[in-house]
């Protein structure tokens, strides 16, 4: 009995660290590693399938190779991720230890299946798009965001030597985000400036090196309405989207234009522009202008104006330390570790008695088909040095205001 106790304990232990590797290696999604998985248990009870020449016993294999898609779907389900073998299966057989030993056969083809799979990481990885770091920004939008990724895309190149090479792209009409990567082969990875036009048309650049790959950058477009009007559809309701870029090729400075063509462009996505509203609050009122929702990002300006001997103070608390949560209940802080809000604010204007502040944000974790935001701010102390000790930040519901996200012809 301790002998076979130790033995299915070491099966135990093994089982669970074949789980951790098949995790690392796949981690995308619940879905696409519950396929790895059931890939995995297909190919071991194969490999544990005895030969057709052992005559009845087939008939038992059969019957236990008949119940492995249900094995799978219980091993994905199964809240630790277990990669465990289904019992049932084994009452399916016959006794005389026929199903013992299909289960010790099972154990060994296990971990074989399993680095068959991990051998095979560029096939796993495929289920991962290269922009998936990007996408994880994305929070409650991610799932849907994945639609308007473009693989393989159409690009010409119109520079006399191209410098990158386009690899995916991410379009929905407020953001075109670019994979690239060098385009003769070196791996290496080019910053660009901040600046790029579409179709002519200047926009900000922001960049960073693809955590998912170390050979490819992630060029982050924010698009302008202009640039948007700018384009010609065709009769498809596809466009071109014309970009020249600017990248430093070295530590000197040096810097090399790069132009080319994204063909066939998408322009289904959605971008909504909400209409300004004015929110009365306890002391005064909040103007919402420049609203726009899209997948990719929650923006908006707010203009505070507050009366009263505590108004600068509760300026401060709506503007400096503040919640955004969407209907859902997905939260979205403006400080601490937990930022998700990028905002800016002006400095504390006074006239007649009123004290104003502009604030400005943006935000893309929260859900783009919530019908409000509702903003929620702290309260806060602030030590000797200016600084604001976290255990001191405290919410105000009590001050909250809701911001509708909908339009008057979605109201």
């Amino acid at each position: 009995m301790e002998l076979k106790n130790r033995v299915l304990n070491e099966r135990d232990l093994r089982d669970r660290e074949l789980t951790r590797a098949l995790q690392k290696s796949y981690p995308k999604t619940p879905e696409q590693f519950r396929q790895t998985v059931q890939y995995a248990v297909k190919e071991a009870a194969r490999a544990s399938a005895p030969n057709a020449s052992q005559g009845s016993q087939t008939g038992r294999s059969a019957r236990f190779n008949s119940n492995d898609s249900s094995t799978s779907r219980r091993m994905a389900a199964n809240d630790s991720s277990r990669v465990q073998t289904d019992n049932s299966a084994s009452r399916h057989m016959t006794a005389g230890g026929s199903s013992r030993r299909s289960r010790r056969r099972l154990f060994i083809a296990l971990p074989a299946a399993a680095l068959l799979i991990l051998g095979c990481g560029t096939a796993i990885a495929t289920g991962r798009f290269s922009l998936g770091s990007w996408l994880d920004r994305l929070g409650a939008n991610e799932q849907t965001a994945e639609e308007y990724v473009q693989t393989n895309p159409a690009v010409t190149y119109t520079s006399d030597e191209p410098l990158v090479n386009i690899q995916e792209y991410y379009f929905d009409g407020n953001r075109l985000v670019l994979v690239a990567n060098a385009a003769d082969g070196s791996g290496k990875r080019y910053s660009s400036k901040d600046h790029a036009h579409v179709n002519g048309i200047d926009c900000l650049v922001d960049y960073y090196e693809n955590p998912d790959n170390s050979s490819e950058m992630i060029y982050d477009l924010a698009l302008s309405e202009e640039i948007l009007q700018s384009v010609t559809l065709d009769e498809n309701g596809k466009a071109l989207l014309s970009v020249r870029m600017r990248f430093y090729t070295d530590h000197h400075g040096t810097v090399q234009e790069c132009h080319f063509d994204l063909q066939d462009v998408d322009m289904n996505a959605k971008i909504t522009h909400v209409p300004d509203q004015t929110i009365q609050l306890e002391k005064g009122y909040v103007e919402v202008t420049d609203l726009k929702v899209s997948l990719s990002e929650i923006s908006g300006h707010l203009h505070f104006a507050l009366e009263g001997e505590d108004a600068e103070k509760s300026l401060k608390y709506y503007t400096f330390i503040f919640e955004l949560a969407d209907d859902s209940g997905n939260i979205a802080y403006s400080a601490g570790n937990d930022s998700h809000v990028s905002c800016s604010i002006s400095n504390i204007t006074y006239e007649n008695g009123t004290a104003s502040r502009d604030l400005t944000f943006s935000v893309q974790s929260l859900n783009s088909d919530s019908d409000s935001l509702t903003l929620t701010p702290y309260s806060f102390e602030e030590d000797e040095e200016g600084k604001v000790p976290p255990d001191t930040r405290k919410p105000m519901p009590e001050k909250a205001f809701s911001i509708s996200l909908k339009t008057d012809t979605q109201q």
